[in-house]
Parts: structure tokens; sequence; C-alpha cells
């Protein structure tokens, strides 16, 4: 177990997890209100990286808010307002500020989440300021907000989390061909369900909460979303919708809720995070509880933490 000391600069920077990160490498990193955290396996110790001097990476401010690694290697860090570069081999960062007179700059709002996809873009949820597409090769921002008029449009400036889903041309989940790579991005909202958008045709494909069995701007809050390797949709409620398993395209949906009388039930109704690792297991991030999901069971361990 691992907790911020402030007399130890070998600790966690902070006790408020906000975005966590495993690179390519297997280096763990940690952003926190308090700044970010990269640990080093071998010394098991963490090295802390923020707006103080001598920091090996000197932060505009110690607020990470999100965090991503992008197909060359390059930490993406979000800040309550703009967005820092990072090179980890190098040493070298650089900060995007928001510019008011550059349309085309990243946005000034909170960023929620940040996704990178296989044509090198960086994906910006934020809270208030719409979905960014971040051109690191023009390092140019396109903007996607809502439009009342544009069905396909986002349905709401404030993207709770983004994530890409990889696929082939044929729609398949898998790794996208080197030749004709494709990107799907999901986003998850507050109050307004889930959004499907392949980044070719630039549409968004809204899917709302009412279709996936939630009642909107209750228990159709969405804080977590994933796309797994078996082509299905996890995603977690907020309010009291617990864990639902979406085939998107049949618009079969699987609810998992918590049921006090059995202990290989969901911990909690409402979801913080939901991962997939290498094995195909389902982590479950509730409140207080972390648990393993058993696919082939349908069942929920929970892990002593």
């Amino acid at each position: 177990r691992f907790a911020d000391d402030t007399s130890e600069t070998a600790s966690a920077c902070g006790h408020w997890v906000s975005s966590i990160l495993e690179d390519r490498g297997g280096t763990l990193w940690i952003g926190t209100p308090a700044g970010l955290s990269r640990f080093d396996r071998a010394l098991n110790r963490f090295i802390r990286y923020g707006s103080t001097k001598g920091h090996p990476l000197r932060l505009p401010n110690d607020s990470v808010t999100a965090l991503c690694e992008d197909r060359n290697g390059l930490i993406w860090i979000g800040l309550p307002r703009g967005l820092v570069r990072f090179d980890p081999a190098s040493g070298a960062s650089f900060f995007y500020r928001p510019d008011p007179k550059n349309p085309q700059s990243v946005s000034d709002q909170y960023i929620h989440s940040l996704a990178a996809d296989p044509f090198g873009n960086v994906w910006i949820a934020t809270a208030g300021g719409g979905l960014g597409l971040f051109d690191t090769s023009t390092e140019k921002c396109l903007h996607f907000k809502t439009n009342p008029n544009d069905p396909t449009a986002i349905r709401s400036d404030i993207v709770s989390r983004v994530y890409t889903e990889r696929m082939t041309s044929s729609g398949s989940t898998l790794l996208a061909s080197p030749r004709q790579p494709v990107a799907v991005i999901w986003l998850c909202y507050q109050d307004v369900g889930l959004s499907r958008m392949v980044v070719r045709k630039n549409e968004f494909l809204n899917i709302r909460s009412g279709k996936l069995g939630l009642e909107e701007n209750t228990s159709g809050i969405m804080w977590s979303l994933m796309p797994a390797q078996n082509g299905t949709i996890w995603a977690g409620s907020s309010l009291g919708g617990g864990l639902l398993n979406l085939e998107w395209k049949s618009g079969r949906v699987i609810q998992y809720v918590h049921d006090m009388r059995n202990v290989r039930s969901v911990g909690g109704n409402s979801i913080k995070q939901v991962l997939e690792d290498r094995k195909h297991n389902i982590w479950v991030v509730t409140f207080g509880k972390l648990q393993r999901f058993d696919p082939g069971r349908k069942e929920f361990k929970t892990i002593a933490l």
C-alpha cells in the first residue's frame, strides 16, 4: 500500500488520484491534484513532478486531471487549463496554453479525460468546452460542440470521458491495419448517455441513456466507459444504475447491480472506473471497493486493499 507522505519525496503526490496510466514500457504514472508521480518498480519508489523548482518535469501548476500516451511514447498531461506534452526519454516538455484569440488552440475548460488514436491525434474531453481533437503534427485543435440542429453532433459540451477503440476497415474490433487505420471514439456524458464516432466520418452516433434501460438525468449519468477487446462496451453509472455491458450493434444490454444477499455481485451501483487487463478480466472500482469480474462465471470478486 502506498500513501502520500509530505516529508518523503519517494511517496506519491497526494491522497486523491485523478488519473492513472501504465505506459508501453510498464511504467506507472499517477496524476493527482498535488502533481504527477512516476513509480520506479526497480527502486519501489515514486518520482515526483510538479510546479516546484528542482522537479525533473516542471508543470505550470500541480493539478493533473488526465493522462494518456500516444503512439510515439509521449505522455500527454491534462490540466485544469491547458495541455502538456512530455517526452520521458529526453525529459523535454511543452505547455500548450489556451489562447482566446486563437480558435485552434486548446480549450480553456477543465480537462476531464485524454485519449490517443492510431493517427497520432490526442482527443480532449472537457467540462464545458465540448470535445477537442488535437493534431500533434500541426499542433492545432479542432473543437466539436453541441448543435441542436445537427443530430450527428455531440450531445453535450460537458464530456466526462473519451476512449478510443481501434478497428479494421471491415469494422471488427481488432488492431487497425497499418495501411488503412480506422479509429472509433467513444464518449460518455454526465446526463445524456454515450456517443460513438468513426474518425473518418466525423459524425457521432448518439446512444441516449433511455436506450440503455436507464432513466436519463438520474441513473443514466455515466462516469466511466471502456471498449472491451471482445467488441462490447462496459459503462459505469454514477447514480445507482450499476455496471452495464453493451453490444451497441444489436442493442443488447446486460445490467449488473448490487445485491446485498450476494457477495459475488457488483460491490455498488455507483461505478467509478472500469478497466480490462491482458487476460480479459474486467476490473471495477466502486466507492471503497476494487473488484475483478470473471466473464465466464459472471461473478465479482472483491480484492482486499
